[in-house]
């Protein structure tokens, strides 16, 4: 692997635009889009840990999130809210005005679509409505 990221063309099967500055070696790590203030981005998980943002026009990093010990997984945005899932067992929540605040969430069962909700097991299950504590 090549450690780029690329947008293609789903129709004409064509690659748009390809992204480089996130570690990518051994895994198949995807891509999100997500906006702020109207400024288009893409968040990917990175093998470091970290959560890199492209903006989409200029394909330059444009922030670097230090989100997990070991490899970042996972990412999803939605409105102003980001989610990342990571090797050491973590769902980290951020607010895109300041990642560096994420909430942390230990033993996750699952994340509605929405990220309204999380189904957490750390005894005893409970949910924790997530917009209103970030």
């Amino acid at each position: 692997m090549d450690s780029c990221l690329r947008l293609w063309d789903y129709v004409s099967g064509t690659v748009k635009k390809t992204y480089s500055g996130h570690k990518n070696e051994g895994f198949s790590i995807g891509g999100c889009f997500g906006s702020v203030d109207g400024s288009p981005f893409i968040a990917a998980p990175s093998e470091d840990g970290e959560i890199v943002l492209w903006d989409v026009k200029n394909k330059e990093v444009v922030q670097r999130i230090n989100g997990h010990t070991g490899v970042c997984f996972w990412v999803d945005v939605y409105k102003d809210i980001m989610a990342s899932a990571g090797q050491d067992g973590r769902i980290r929540v951020y607010k895109h005005q300041s990642p560096e605040a994420g909430k942390e969430i230990n033993g996750v069962a699952s994340v509605n679509e929405a990220l309204g909700d999380l189904a957490v097991t750390d005894p005893p299950l409970k949910n924790e409505d997530i917009k209103q504590e970030i």
